[in-house]
């Protein structure tokens, strides 16, 4: 992991060098690329951007707009020409929002300095000082890993105010709108980006990356991108008064995201030390050598094909003892074992509610997964064979002692006693160092995936120095309990000596009484180890205690709550769901069956291969209405059916297999496309290709190796990886559809796409969708808005635009959808599908067919 950029080329080296004065930044005839083998993604870019100015850089899914941010942000090489700059300062919000385990004021602040009044401001320009009202510990609250505790919008304004906090001159937005609803969108985009905004107000440059070109009408300079190209740069009105639209650009070479794929790299394993080979040279085998000798003389050579025998089979039946030892515990019982306790983990883990999801530390599941699983599976069977080895050496050399010199009998039990007295004092400050080693390591490693998440955000704010520090802090808090280890290990070896030396001592005055050659030399030989596998005990044992106790973390993992509650045994027909009517009977639904409810009182029925939009305001619980089909929430009261079966007495990995989810975030795993599409079930390839063919990626999968080709090896913008999870939705077609803001991060074109490919692939599927953009639930049968939890409205498109006061009303006149539009399209439906332009308000001139369903246009026409 690097927190700097890659070093740059001889021509990349002007990058950074002064621009002319007048601008903050000045790219010239630049062509950018991920990969130098391979062709530039961007071509022959030239811009300017002057100060204190709106820059909205706008195109199609896959053009290259978050590349070019990444390219100014130096994360993109530069394969021809130069970026002239007099910026040293830059803040970036991404649309993959990366937040890191805290509170929410630290993830807005830190690691700068609070600042009370300017926070304040940020706050309200990103309209989240009414979300930050509505929780119990207001902006203390912590929000989870990746901010599982919030909303989409909710994460995409802290990220926003993050970006607006750190005061740089220079502050890069990439399609950060999206995520939010209409009359929450309105509000940042004026409190941030408008006349009159904060971004302006305090001289500080933005360049906006987005697809909603209705936008355009706030910028200073607007750029249009396709296909890696600039087609049209300038004053909006210019660019407004064209055709922006274009095609999904599935074949385009930009990418908005690039995932690297970091190789496995798995040092080879050190051999253990020589010492154990040296000090295997005291044990009963010496006891028939001592005998050897003595035999020898007496009489020279004699019976020496005896003793050679012998000797030879002691040791050959000692060495296939401990083979067949390590074969027993390595081959046989680790594998069982371990194999049964990662599976329990695993399940553990995934049948975890979602609030203990949300209020642990990934870290601490990191660590059971990766340390405690380590210790079990190479350290506990290690030192269980070393401790049992080194107990049975010093057992044996105890008795070689005694039987060298037996006077030293009576001396062995007060040796142990004093050995036990030293242990345990040792062993109960070393088991806690131990378990602090262990546990110390899980800020390190959340802290550390932390980062690799949000590498580019860190380069951007110029906040690697500050993150080294903090990693420098963590490694040596996680350090200081292993220090104190090794230092206490030195002691205990120290004072094991000494008792030793003593006894040494006794036996060397002992030997100037005994005459007896053989059984002395036996005892002092067997003495020269005897502190060393003494220390060696102790301190295996010490450690086979440590990773015991990884099994006893891992096991604690029991008191994890489990999302399955009785009464949800109760399995449904193989055909179910057959219909896919849905029915809420006053449900209120929470995350935690003591918390507050997050749904309050919910009735509604959505009928068999009808359709359900929703809409509403950032946080208002729409997800949670999703969550809850799910059983993802705890259902306090009332009751859900489907097809007339309660979900409360269905066991809930049946509910949530028998549903399809395509979420805001495109979920990819690592694999081929195959894998991707299929969810990793066996399936013919026609079948993928033809799901491929209807969301417009065929031709791209093909040119890129085809199903086989590697995900994270092929240039998919935002947008093309939701159609990848469109596609695995058509070949996964259940009865039920939910779908979570799918087209909040695409242009028009593909938004279009996408809906006349749900409309098509999933007619007579009963779909529920959250939606912001108002125009894409227009066909919808039934509308439910939700406001604080609760129902607010619920009806047809049209009776909710015709009705005064009605919240989806106002959402449809924020998106340009007013009252008069409506009311004309009977009598202009022909003129309206040929795609003319009216004037909208004041969002500028857009294309109706941009904002209406061709298919709703035709049957109002």
């Amino acid at each position: 992991m690097e927190l700097q950029p890659p070093k740059p080329s001889d021509r990349e080296l002007l990058h950074g060098s002064v621009a002319a004065e007048s601008d903050l930044l000045h790219i010239h005839q630049a062509d950018f690329g991920w990969d130098r083998n391979l062709p530039a993604t961007l071509l022959n870019i030239e811009l300017k951007f002057p100060p204190s100015s709106l820059t909205i850089i706008t195109g199609a899914v896959g053009s290259g707009k978050s590349t070019l941010l990444q390219a100014i942000l130096g994360e993109v090489p530069c394969m021809k020409g130069f970026i002239y700059s007099n910026v040293c300062e830059i803040s970036f919000c991404s649309t993959k929002v990366w937040i890191r385990n805290g509170s929410i004021r630290d993830n807005i602040c830190q690691p700068l300095p609070f600042d009370e009044q300017w926070y304040r401001t940020v706050l309200y320009s990103t309209a989240l000082d009414q979300d930050i009202e509505s929780f119990a510990l207001k902006d203390h609250t912590v929000i989870g890993s990746n901010g599982m505790a919030t909303s989409g919008g909710q994460r995409q304004r802290i990220a926003i105010a993050r970006a607006i906090y750190a005061r740089k001159q220079l502050a890069l937005f990439d399609d950060v709108l999206g995520a939010l609803d209409a009359k929450t969108s309105e509000q940042v985009f004026q409190r941030i980006f408008g006349t009159q905004g904060i971004l302006r107000r305090h001289g500080v440059a933005a360049i906006l990356a987005t697809h909603d070109q209705k936008l355009l009408a706030f910028a200073d300079n607007a750029v249009l991108l396709r296909n890696g190209v600039i087609t049209e740069q300038g004053p909006p009105q210019l660019l407004q008064s064209r055709d922006l639209s274009d095609g999904p650009a599935a074949n385009s070479r930009s990418t908005d995201e690039r995932q690297v794929a970091l190789p496995n790299q798995a040092a080879p394993g050190i051999a253990s030390s020589n010492a154990d080979d040296m000090n295997r040279k005291t044990g009963d085998m010496n006891l028939w050598v001592q005998w050897w000798g003595e035999e020898n003389a007496r009489t020279p050579f004699g019976r020496l094909a005896l003793y050679i025998s012998v000797y030879a089979v002691l040791a050959a039946v000692g060495a296939a003892l401990w083979a067949w030892c390590m074969w027993l515990v390595f081959c046989r019982i680790v594998p069982a074992s371990s194999n049964r306790l990662h599976d329990y983990l695993v399940m553990k883990v995934n049948k975890a509610p979602l609030h203990w999801l949300t209020s642990t530390d990934s870290g601490i599941a990191l660590n059971r997964f990766s340390q405690d699983m380590t210790l079990i599976d190479r350290s506990l069977p290690a030192d269980f064979l070393k401790t049992s080895r080194n107990f049975t050496q010093c057992l044996m050399n105890a008795v070689f002692i005694c039987v060298g010199a037996k006077y030293m009998a009576p001396l062995i039990p007060l040796s142990a006693i004093v050995v036990y007295s030293i242990q345990k004092f040792y062993l109960r400050t070393s088991r806690q160092l131990r378990h602090l080693d262990l546990e110390s390591k899980s800020p390190l490693y959340t802290q550390f995936t932390e980062t690799l998440n949000g590498l580019v955000t860190i380069r951007a704010f110029g906040w690697q120095d500050s993150f080294r520090e903090e990693h420098q802090e963590l490694l040596q808090r996680s350090q200081r309990p292993y220090y104190m280890l090794f230092v206490i290990q030195r002691w205990l070896i120290l004072v094991l000596d000494l008792c030793v030396a003593g006894i040494a001592i006794l036996l060397v005055i002992l030997a100037v009484f005994v005459r007896e050659i053989g059984p002395i030399g036996v005892s002092l030989i067997s003495l020269i180890t005897f502190s060393q596998q003494l220390s060696e005990l102790i301190n295996f044992w010490t450690s086979m205690e440590t990773s015991i106790g990884a099994v006893t973390r891992i096991r604690s993992f029991q008191k994890v709550p489990s999302e399955d509650l009785p009464g949800e045994e109760a399995v449904p027909l193989a055909d179910w769901p057959s219909a896919g009517h849905i029915a809420f009977q006053n449900v209120s639904v929470c995350y935690e069956l003591d918390s507050p409810p997050v749904l309050q009182q919910l009735t509604l029925t959505v009928p068999a291969g009808s359709k359900l939009g929703v809409c509403g305001r950032s946080g208002s619980g729409k997800s949670s209405l999703l969550l809850a089909i799910l059983r993802m929430v705890e259902i306090q009261s009332g009751d859900i059916t489907i097809d007339a079966v309660s979900l409360q007495s269905c066991p809930r990995d049946i509910i949530r297999s028998q549903v399809t989810v395509i979420p805001q975030e495109p979920v990819l795993f690592r694999g081929t496309i195959r894998d991707n599409v299929t969810g990793f079930s066996p399936m013919n390839d026609e079948n993928v290709l033809n799901a491929l063919q209807k969301v417009q990626l065929y031709d791209h999968v093909q040119s890129s190796g085809g199903l086989d080709a590697k995900i994270d090896q092929l240039p998919l913008s935002a947008g093309q990886r939701q159609l990848i999870c469109l596609a695995r939705a058509i070949v996964k077609k259940r009865k039920i559809l939910l779908l979570d803001e799918v087209t909040s991060r695409v242009d028009n074109e593909t938004d279009s796409l996408m809906q006349e490919v749900i409309r098509t692939e999933f007619a007579g599927c009963t779909i529920i969708a959250i939606a912001h953009r108002v125009s894409t639930l227009l066909d919808y049968d039934q509308i439910a808005v939700i406001d604080g939890g609760k129902m607010a409205e619920y009806g047809t498109p049209s009776a909710l635009l015709e009705a005064s006061g009605s919240l989806f009303r106002q959402f449809a006149c924020r998106y340009g959808l007013q009252r008069k539009m409506l009311e004309g399209i009977r009598d202009t439906g022909s003129r309206l599908r040929e795609g003319n332009s009216v004037l909208m308000g004041n969002m500028g001139a857009v294309s109706l067919k941009e904002l209406i369903p061709t298919s709703l246009i035709q049957r109002w026409a």
